[in-house]
């Protein structure tokens, strides 16, 4: 089954209250809904507009939240590497990312990305994308912030 096909994208996750000057999200129900074990891997900062993250994958899921938004992701079935789906984070939207689905993410300067794993984080975990899968991104990564 193509992979693609299982990735979960939400929005407004989390959000407990919003006004006219701020936005709060419960850190404890960003994985509201989500099945299986979930270790927090990291949290990001954007320091330069259009910076290109990723252009790898791993054997365990993913799922990223965004507080800020200001990503966009491509994703590539490494079985499939011609087929892409795209997807843009808005604030306070996730999106799951299964095992063997290669990522590129471009982001926009100050934006915030929480990252988990279902598995506890080792580099040992992490493959890098082939050339099939590359070309791929290029093709898709006409985005800019």
């Amino acid at each position: 089954m193509e992979r693609l096909k299982e990735v979960i994208y939400d929005k407004k996750i989390a959000l407990v209250h919003y006004d006219d000057r701020r936005e709060i999200y419960d850190p404890l129900t960003i994985l509201d809904g989500l099945t299986g074990d979930w270790y927090q891997h990291n949290i990001i900062t954007i320091l330069e507009n259009n910076c290109i993250l990723g252009d790898h994958y791993h054997d365990y899921n993913e799922v990223f939240f965004t507080p800020t938004g200001g990503f966009y992701f491509i994703l590539v079935d490494i079985d499939y590497p011609n087929k892409a789906k795209c997807f843009v984070l808005k604030k306070g939207s996730r999106i799951l990312i299964p095992a063997y689905v290669a990522h590129r993410v471009i982001c926009k300067k100050g934006s915030i990305l929480i990252g988990f794993g279902s598995k506890k984080f080792d580099a040992k975990h992490i493959f890098k994308c082939d050339d099939g899968i590359i070309s791929t991104f290029k093709r898709k990564s006409k985005f800019s912030f």
